[in-house]
């Protein structure tokens, strides 16, 4: 088994004609170990670019939004200022037909 901090990661298989030799046993269990290394690695590699992947899309999202909120402020502070104006025309209006009212 290819393990990787006591992850299994796979399963590597090895077959020889011949008996092998302890130095042949230890140099195969080491390469198990860097082999299950190389896999997590692999592994954590992709997960990462599918994370910083999901990443962008979400800042590109939020910028989206961000921008339709900002358009829709802008929006909003122009309304305002047009009631604000109309507002005042009401009061000069109001303020002019009172007077017209009171004077012959």
């Amino acid at each position: 088994a290819l393990v990787h901090e006591g992850e299994c990661q796979g399963a590597l298989t090895f077959a020889s004609l011949e008996e092998l030799g302890a130095a042949e046993v230890e140099l195969l269990e080491v390469g198990r170990g860097i082999v299950g290394t190389a896999v997590a690695s692999a592994r954590a590699r992709q997960q990462t670019e599918v994370l910083l992947l999901e990443s962008q899309h979400l800042a590109a999202e939020l910028r989206r939004q961000n921008d339709e909120v900002t358009s829709q402020r802008a929006e909003l502070d122009r309304k305002n200022q047009e009631l604000v104006e109309a507002s005042r025309h009401k009061s000069a209006f109001l303020a002019s037909m009172s007077h017209e009212l009171r004077t012959p």
